[in-house]
């Protein structure tokens, strides 16, 4: 099959984690998975096991030990951090604590890298994190503080 089909492709991938200079320790070998766009998949298993290893791993954060990840055909390792950053997002299953800042502005962090060298924001990027927000239903959220909503909501906003 061509790649050019698939948003998310992976060939012989092995996940897995390495220490300064040793070698590392694989948890999975032989990955080879296929998704289009709309796919809806779900990683289920139990806790330890990988599922968010190999999330980082096709998201470019981490390090395969083997194998290729693409994304739109192109391999993983080959997009700089900023093209990435304009691609793909993660909402990982640590709790990331920004108690200090609202809602909204937790959002409009996602346009960084889309903005000047100063991160402002033009009038279209406010309205992508309006439209965003209002995605995920934070609507009546946008301008609360982090550390007053529920770890759902929080969740939610790191989504939009």
């Amino acid at each position: 099959m061509h790649t050019l089909e698939y948003i998310i492709y992976t060939s012989n991938l092995e996940i897995g984690y390495t220490a300064s200079g040793k070698h590392g320790k694989s948890v999975y070998q032989n990955i080879n998975v296929k998704a289009r766009a709309g796919d809806l998949i779900a990683l289920i298993g139990p806790n330890g096991i990988g599922k968010s290893t190999f999330l980082r791993t096709i998201a470019g954060l981490q390090k395969a030990l083997a194998g290729n990840v693409f994304f739109h055909s192109r391999e993983i390792n080959d997009y700089t951090r900023h093209e990435l950053a304009k691609q793909v997002s993660f909402v990982s299953t640590e709790v990331v604590r920004v108690n200090n800042m609202k809602v909204y502005d937790l959002v409009a962090l996602g346009r960084f890298p889309h903005t000047n060298w100063l991160g402002n924001l033009k009038e279209d990027d406010k309205k992508l994190v309006e439209k965003a927000i209002e995605g995920v239903g934070l609507n009546d959220l946008a301008d609360k503080y982090i550390n007053e909503i529920s770890d759902g909501e929080r969740q939610r906003a790191m989504i939009a």
